[in-house]
């Protein structure tokens, strides 16, 4: 099956136009709490993707935005998105970064809810400038927070990550 779907995407940029977008990350911090629940932080870009020098006529090349936004959240172990029942109470006394050895920077402090997002007024009323994607840089992270009555702790990296994914430029389009 694999094989018939990689011949069909071989085919389909033979004969028409294929895009390859370049996707931009740092590798999500995840670590388990109770058995029942996990944190995660992981990254999204802050914009959408532009144009990359060097593509021709057929072959279009696209990468992610050059800054990226925090995502926080306190889910289910086995089930990672929607509302956790395993979260009676939460509040993240603080979350902060620091990209190598510049300034630590405090994004939330005393937050009452098990996501965050940043640069979305639905979670975050300040105007958080977002991080720079640096190929041959790393994050650490510093969180600390309570669940369900119990302390929780955690400092760690995230490290730069890119992917790639090449697919007929009109199904690109139309997902834009």
């Amino acid at each position: 099956m694999k094989t018939s779907a990689t011949a069909l995407l071989a085919l389909t940029c033979l004969l028409g136009a294929c895009t390859t977008v370049t996707h931009r990350a740092y590798t999500p911090f995840v670590r388990s709490l109770d058995g029942n629940s996990e944190l995660c932080i992981s990254t999204y870009p802050a914009w959408y993707p532009h144009n990359k020098p060097g593509g021709t006529s057929g072959f279009k090349q696209v990468e992610t935005h050059g800054e990226l936004n925090f995502q926080v959240h306190i889910r289910g172990a086995k089930k990672k998105q929607g509302p956790d029942d395993q979260v009676n109470s939460v509040k993240i006394r603080s979350f902060a970064y620091q990209l190598d050895d510049g300034p630590k920077i405090e994004l939330l402090t005393d937050y009452p809810n098990n996501f965050w997002m940043q640069d979305n007024p639905r979670y975050q009323k300040d105007n958080l400038p977002p991080v720079p994607y640096l190929p041959d840089s790393v994050i650490h992270v510093q969180i600390d927070f309570t669940l369900n009555g119990k302390s929780y702790n955690f400092k760690g990296e995230m490290k730069p990550s890119e992917s790639k994914t090449t697919m007929p430029t009109n199904i690109l389009k139309s997902s834009i």
